[in-house]
């Protein structure tokens, strides 16, 4: 059985301002919680965030 190695080189992106500024926007504004990308063609097309908020039992 023979082993190959998967090589990926990066590929350089431009993120638009604002998307950017969406994504600092929503990081700021979250304590707890997940924040998803979804991405097609190597383009940001879906933030999608939810939060989490905890209560002392």
């Amino acid at each position: 059985m023979t082993v190959q190695k998967l090589t990926m080189t990066p590929k350089a992106i431009s993120v638009p301002q604002p998307v950017l500024e969406k994504l600092v926007e929503a990081l700021a504004l979250m304590r707890y919680g997940e924040l998803r990308l979804t991405v097609h063609d190597g383009r940001v097309v879906q933030l999608e965030t939810s939060e989490k908020i905890r209560f002392q039992a």
